[in-house]
């Protein structure tokens, strides 16, 4: 069946979504894989990866048989009844690998960084709209339970004004397709504090306004680390910096207030995050987790929204910061001057 006859994607819930992978690496096949597995809502129903070692691994641990397997990404979606997939592939290739998608009218899931251009980031949103599909970036922070009770403490006022928000993350990947700039798109910066680049703003409810960054150079032609320093509308500041090497690993984001601060971490050997929350003039309290909301992954997520048992709650103009950010990031790092971030008007 062609794509112009092929009919209309339908989701409803008497089967399963038929769930196609594009891109078959550690992170799809240890996180999107199992999840769409367990979910009795949706079926892996293809999967494309340019390895044809990772392509019988994954084959081979999901059941899916080899005729479904593909080393081209358009090849499975012409060949493929679906209705949605996850793009998990190198970064430089999430803007084809969504566009392709959404064009056949397919709902799509793509990991972090949604893609390394604003102007990519604002068209592929516009074209979800047009086609009425789900497009989901996997900002998993935002359905993290230790994220969304730091959110929900700085808007309600508890921290008072909320003034400077700051991330450090320390570790980062050095083989495979992130030593390449021309399939990862850079360094830290983009891999890690996109994350960063998009939370910061999600839990304080600040707009970017102006971005000033420095780089520092790495052994290879993939930068090592940056810092960012971020002017938001209204006066409040960020600072995000993200490096490659050193140790210990850190991954953790802070935003203080007026009457205190709320900090998000990873504690080594622990699951999942920790919160720490300093009342004015007070020690950090470590919240129990017993008092935490409830999170969800980013695949169960997506499947749920496409059947329309919740509304999305990662929204596009996140991620679209985060695009905005780190683009600006490289460029100030490139001029050395301060660059201003478009404003946004998409919700």
């Amino acid at each position: 069946m062609t794509q112009e006859t092929r009919e209309p994607h339908r989701t409803r819930e008497a089967r399963h979504l038929r769930v196609g992978v594009i891109g078959a690496g550690h992170y799809a096949s240890s996180y999107h894989v199992p999840h769409l597995l367990a979910n009795a809502s949706a079926r892996i129903q293809a999967i494309c990866d340019a390895s044809p070692e990772r392509l019988d691994a994954v084959a081979e641990a999901t059941g899916v048989g080899r005729e479904h397997t593909f080393r081209d990404h358009r090849a499975m979606l012409d060949a493929e009844e679906l209705d949605a997939v996850t793009v998990s592939s190198p970064h430089a290739l999430h803007a084809t690998h969504v566009r392709d998608a959404l064009e056949r009218g397919l709902h799509v899931l793509v990991d972090k960084p949604f893609v390394l251009r604003s102007a990519e980031a604002r068209d592929l949103i516009r074209l979800a709209e047009e086609r009425g599909r789900v497009l989901l970036v996997a900002l998993n922070r935002h359905l993290d339970s230790a994220n969304l009770y730091a959110r929900d403490l700085i808007r309600s006022g508890a921290l008072g004004q909320p003034l400077f928000g700051r991330s450090l993350q320390v570790g980062y990947a050095t083989g495979g397709f992130y030593a390449d700039p021309a399939l990862s798109g850079g360094g830290p910066l983009v891999g890690r504090g996109t994350h960063m680049a998009a939370l910061m703003p999600w839990l304080t409810g600040w707009r970017p306004a102006t971005v000033a960054a420095v780089l520092t150079g790495g052994a290879g032609p993939v930068d090592d680390g940056a810092t960012v320093s971020i002017a938001f509308a209204g006066g409040a500041l960020g600072q995000m910096a993200a490096l490659r090497h050193g140790s210990p690993p850190v991954d953790e984001m802070a935003v203080h207030g007026s009457e205190g601060r709320v900090l998000v971490e990873r504690i080594r050997g622990r699951r999942g995050w920790v919160v720490r929350h300093n009342r004015q003039g007070g020690a950090a309290e470590v919240v129990d987790d017993e008092a935490l909301p409830a999170g969800q992954t980013t695949t169960d997520h997506f499947v749920d929204v496409i059947l329309g048992r919740t509304a999305p709650r990662i929204p596009l103009v996140d991620a679209l910061f985060s695009v905005q950010i780190v683009e600006a990031a490289y460029e100030s790092a490139r001029t050395r001057r301060s660059v201003p971030i478009e404003r946004v008007t998409t919700s």
